[in-house]
């Protein structure tokens, strides 16, 4: 039970649920758009995400859905391990290590950015954001069919927002050899940013 809620209430809404609340949207936003919701379910699919329908007892709530730890809990365990030993045979000696919690809440973190128009380090944008989304396809690539599912499930949503706050360029921003090619976010710069990496886009030839 959850407030007053079994999982059996919470089961078949918990998904649509879940993907809005993933794509940035409030429990205020929620209730407003769908009068058919209430706090109670909004927080129970919250919990159920996090348990993934396990025969448990849901928690009290999430502070907020689908947070950095709850993204480890919708991985298979096997999977979750096979990621770890992963990035440790591929990351090893550079520092700290990736992890999928890590990589997501810096997606995150860049497409809330890049959203607000200010963004202004092409450098930071390059080295940092970008190079952490490709360690996030690692692991989805890399798991099971149903961890994979869900985990395209939360990032998706910041995928459809980076690509409507963004323009495509022809020319990648990063240049590898042929058999490492690189994903659709290398192709793509913000449509309004700060004035360095204006300047600096412009120096590419970009802008």
């Amino acid at each position: 039970q959850l407030t007053g809620l079994s999982i059996e209430q919470v089961r078949p809404r918990a998904g649509e649920i879940l993907q809005q609340l993933a794509a940035g949207r409030s429990e205020p936003e929620l209730l407003e758009a769908d009068p058919t919701l209430s706090p109670e379910l909004i927080r129970g699919a919250a919990a159920y995400g996090t348990v993934l329908a396990r025969d448990e007892v849901l928690p009290p709530a999430l502070p907020e859905a689908l947070d950095e730890r709850a993204l480890r809990d919708l991985l298979e365990p096997a999977d979750g391990r096979l990621i770890d030993d992963l990035y440790r045979y591929r990351h090893a000696g550079r520092g700290t290590l990736p992890s999928p919690e890590r990589e997501y809440k810096t997606w995150r973190s860049l497409v809330e950015e890049v959203e607000t128009g200010q963004f202004n380090d092409l450098d930071e944008y390059l080295g940092v954001y970008l190079p952490r989304r490709d360690l996030l396809e690692e692991a989805v690539s890399l798991v099971s069919p149903p961890s994979q599912d869900r985990l395209l499930g939360v990032i998706r949503p910041w995928d459809r927002r980076f690509d409507a706050a963004t323009r495509p360029v022809e020319q990648a921003l990063l240049t590898r050899p042929p058999w490492q090619p690189l994903r659709w976010w290398w192709y793509r710069v913000p449509k309004r940013c700060g004035p360095y990496m204006a300047e600096a886009l412009r120096g590419r030839g970009v802008l």
